[in-house]
């Protein structure tokens, strides 16, 4: 299966859709599904689930928050970004998501059609310790299921 970026730029990409949702939430005060639907619907999801370098390694999470709200609303929004070390559940759905994305191949808008950002966030707490791997079983499952069941 071919990726849309290599390896070396998960990391990075996986730390910034993370830091994305944290900085959204929690200093930009946006509801979660409302921001992560407004990411799909403005495009900044396919660019970077395409593995546009300019958006996966170029842009840092707040930045992306950024463009995200700029494409939504048509407005500048510059609010200056704590970088706290905070890891909550809002880092760990970005940071989990974005190594699914990769993994599978599926674009955002594919996965959160069927295993919704809200139900990815209600999973921290059954495997935010555990392997990433786990996190992709269980989503393998769930989109493999629902694929089963649309054929």
């Amino acid at each position: 299966m071919g990726r849309a970026y290599d390896e070396l730029y998960l990391r990075v990409a996986r730390n910034n859709l993370a830091y994305m949702l944290q900085f959204a939430v929690y200093e930009l005060n946006k509801d979660l599904t409302e921001f992560y639907n407004d990411f799909i619907r403005c495009g900044m999801a396919a660019r970077f689930g395409a593995g546009e370098s300019s958006v996966v390694a170029g842009m840092s999470g707040a930045e992306v928050a950024y463009e995200v709200v700029r494409r939504i609303t048509g407005k500048e929004c510059y609010i200056k970004p704590k970088y706290e070390v905070l890891r909550s559940p809002e880092y760990w759905t970005g940071w989990a998501l974005a190594y699914y994305q990769w993994y599978s191949g599926k674009s955002f808008e594919e996965i959160n059609n069927i295993v919704p950002i809200s139900e990815i966030y209600e999973m921290y707490y059954p495997l935010h310790e555990a392997d990433i791997t786990k996190f992709v079983d269980v989503m393998d499952e769930r989109m493999n299921k629902a694929e089963k069941t649309i054929k």
